[in-house]
């Protein structure tokens, strides 16, 4: 796991876990899968989180949070 990438992915999905904020049973068990093309920063597609690394990057942790919640859950509020 040298991957930065993957790394905040790690840090963002225990900061929801800890804050009871994230359906924990299918947000931690979906495979991370990288794709440029993305318009978004992350989408949940037949059981897998692909991302934009470049989208990722430039967000926040508190951001990024916000986005696999939206991914995962489809419920854009904090």
């Amino acid at each position: 796991m040298n991957d930065p990438i993957v790394k905040v992915f790690v840090a963002a999905r225990i900061s929801l876990l800890i804050e009871n904020k994230a359906p924990t049973g299918q947000f931690f068990s979906l495979p991370l899968e990288e794709r440029s093309n993305l318009q978004r920063a992350i989408i949940v597609d037949a059981g897998v989180l692909y991302f934009s690394r470049e989208i990722v990057k430039s967000l926040t942790m508190e951001e990024l949070k916000l986005e696999l919640k939206r991914a995962v859950t489809g419920r854009t509020e904090p």
